[in-house]
């Protein structure tokens, strides 16, 4: 039977293997990006600027923040990350968005805003973390949001022929139930106080539910051709070819009425999952890390990785090229520009309503001719 991945295949005896696989070139430390309330930066895109369409902008989303997306001009190439404009999602309570994950671009100028489809660290469900939404036009004073729900997560909702005898899709189904059925107990424990709050912390990172971080569109325009990138949960075993293992699971999109799924492929990334995912000249660009969440403080570098969009049309599992091994630990947002990543990283909003325990930051990657 298909399981989650294992304790003994986990990330962190993985890392070493991988030391030598790429060069690390000198790089200048992450700077702050922005100010409170943008604390948490978890996703990136870019946009045309709502006051001069014909300049380019940077959208970012805050995984804490449900009714807002922070706005950066890019002037001469460069992130203007000092000049944070705030744009304010027409959302109220009962419809926001939490767990903002992942921005795309899409056909006609719009935007998808995806939050992670995910469970808090306790293994509780959260109705506002299943949705996604799309942007017609972006509104910086108030941008309405076109808003579709995902009541639960399981095969029968989540993929269009999850019968039609395709091992692969298959195998994902049952990978996928398995960490949901299993963070169910852990949720049931909590709740019901068999589990106290520490172990079931414990308990839900070790189980890996449903956790969606990136998504990119391929479709310049007509209809959306969108892939969603899950963190987890990792594929621990391919059905056809048992020497792949631990595999990052990506998920199409069939349109954007629904949260439901038509395709799957498969990515070797050495028992990483997807952080992020974004496009350019040909090639999907991620960020690859631990599926897992890292213990306080830790340091695990994390990866930029790229593949040939063609290889989606393929039913191979796909091994994205390792352009980076070395970005900073919790690496979440991505975008290419001008020959350079630019990539967003994770802080900590803490306990003060005025400003951030860790603020988000920004980090920018020279990228050599691919």
């Amino acid at each position: 039977m298909l399981s989650n991945i294992s304790a003994d295949r986990r990330i962190f005896p993985r890392l070493p293997i991988l030391l030598w696989a790429a060069p690390m070139l000198a790089m200048a430390e992450p700077l702050q990006l922005g100010e409170h309330p943008l604390c948490e930066a978890s996703a990136a895109v870019l946009v045309a600027c709502p006051d001069a369409p014909q300049e380019r902008c940077l959208l970012v989303g805050d995984n804490e923040e449900r009714r807002s997306l922070f706005l950066f001009k890019i002037e001469d190439g460069e992130v203007q990350r000092e000049q944070q404009q705030v744009v304010q999602l027409d959302l109220d309570k009962n419809r926001e968005l939490s767990d903002i994950e992942a921005l795309t671009s899409l056909p006609g100028d719009e935007i998808g805003v995806f939050a992670s489809h995910s469970r808090n660290t306790k293994c509780e469900a959260k109705k506002k973390r299943r949705r996604f939404g799309t942007i017609s036009e972006l509104k910086p004073a108030s941008t309405s949001v076109a808003m579709v729900k995902t009541k639960r997560l399981g095969c029968a909702r989540l993929m269009d022929a999850c019968s039609g005898g395709d091992p692969l899709l298959a195998a994902v189904c049952v990978v996928i139930e398995g960490s949901e059925s299993r963070a169910d107990v852990v949720e049931k424990g909590f709740e019901d106080e068999s589990l106290d709050e520490t172990t079931a912390k414990e308990q839900c990172n070790e189980v890996l539910p449903f956790n969606a971080e990136g998504a990119v569109n391929l479709a310049a325009d007509g209809q959306a051709d969108v892939w969603i990138g899950l963190r987890a949960p990792l594929l621990s075993e391919h059905p056809t070819d048992l020497e792949k293992t631990d595999l990052a699971i990506l998920l199409h999109l069939k349109n954007l009425d629904a949260y439901l799924f038509d395709r799957v492929a498969l990515l070797d990334m050495d028992g990483r999952g997807v952080r992020d995912l974004t496009v350019s000249d040909g090639s999907v660009w991620l960020i690859a890390g631990p599926p897992e969440d890292l213990p306080d403080g830790a340091n695990v570098p994390f990866q930029l990785r790229r593949f040939d969009v063609a290889a989606l049309a393929q039913d191979d599992v796909i091994e994205p090229e390792l352009i980076d091994r070395d970005l900073p630990t919790s690496s979440e947002g991505l975008v290419i520009l001008g020959g350079q990543a630019i990539i967003v990283i994770d802080g900590d909003a803490g306990d003060d309503t005025a400003q951030c325990a860790k603020p988000s930051r920004i980090d920018i990657r020279p990228l050599a001719a691919h």
